[in-house]
């Protein structure tokens, strides 16, 4: 809450406090002026009813009914305070009751805030645990050592690279699952933007990750890069990305430069990597920040101050 609603509510107090006081004044005064007139006029009327002659006979004389007078209309009185007492007491334990009921509730709200806000604190904390695994798993590095490892191109590193690249793959689909996991309700407008923006970076991984691996099967059958383009027609039929479309290892093999000549292995993995600026790694950080920067700003709003 800001400055200027704090001073709204405040005014609205004030000013509710100097109507009720006004309202409390006015059945003051006129209740004063009722028991002044009351205590000044009915002793002058009784005096003047038993000066004056009797209409018809009664018992007593005039001091016996002046006594009576004045015990009667004592009892009234005290009753009528009594009456007025407990009315006030009455009102005022209901405005408490009132005052209390509103100050429980209020400090029912903030205790579901501050269970809620501790609960999204430890939900935030996880969110950056996996972004950070998210992060490194769209390490650079690992993709180097994976295509050095191809490049050697024997049996050993090729087998090496193999399980290189599954463990890739799989590491890869745990952080994207975990990721997804945290959000299962509908994402509003700028979790859907940063989710779309980590999607593309994530096309553009697997497709790589996927020539990769073709690569490796290719070479694990022959080491004759030669034969790399003979499986090129099955695989874009299994490994289709509509997303990504450049630096595929389908438009590298069947363009004109390798038709006729495969070229060297090194060639084939250099323009391959140029799928890397895709993802790059300042890309990913920002996209990952700015989602726990939003996350973040949306959970402190979960205590209203």
């Amino acid at each position: 809450m800001n400055n200027k609603e704090s001073e709204e509510k405040i005014y609205k107090s004030i000013k509710q406090i100097m109507i009720w006081n006004k309202e409390i004044f006015k059945k003051i005064l006129i209740a004063s002026g009722i028991c002044i007139i009351c205590i000044v006029i009915i002793p002058i009327l009784i005096n003047s009813l038993i000066l004056k002659p009797r209409l018809f006979e009664s018992v007593g004389s005039g001091v016996d009914w002046l006594m009576f007078w004045g015990g009667y209309l004592g009892a009234i009185i005290s009753a009528s305070a009594a009456f007025i007492i407990l009315y006030i007491q009455r009102k005022d334990n209901e405005r408490q009751n009132k005052e209390n009921r509103r100050v429980y509730e209020n400090n029912r709200q903030l205790q579901i805030s501050i269970l809620e806000y501790q609960k999204k604190s430890q939900w935030l904390e996880n969110l950056k645990s996996n972004c950070i695994d998210y992060y490194n798993a769209f390490n650079q590095n690992d993709i180097i050592d994976l295509f050095n490892l191809i490049n050697k191109n024997n049996a050993n590193s090729i087998m090496e690279a193999k399980q290189f690249v599954n463990s890739l793959i799989d590491r890869h689909n745990k952080v994207v699952f975990a990721l997804e996991f945290l959000f299962p309700q509908n994402k509003d407008k700028e979790e859907i933007k940063l989710f779309f923006k980590l999607e593309e970076y994530n096309h553009v991984y697997q497709a790589l990750i996927k020539d990769a691996q073709y690569i490796i099967i290719q070479l694990e059958k022959s080491s004759d890069t030669n034969l790399l383009i003979d499986g090129i027609d099955e695989y874009e039929k299994r490994n289709v990305i509509p997303q990504v479309t450049n630096n595929r290892i389908v438009s590298i093999l069947r363009s004109k430069k390798y038709i006729s000549k495969i070229g060297g292995l090194t060639d084939i993995l250099k323009k391959l990597l140029i799928a890397r600026q895709n993802f790059s790694p300042c890309l990913i950080q920002r996209t990952l920040s700015e989602l726990c920067y939003y996350e973040e700003d949306k959970i402190n709003k979960t205590i209203k101050i």
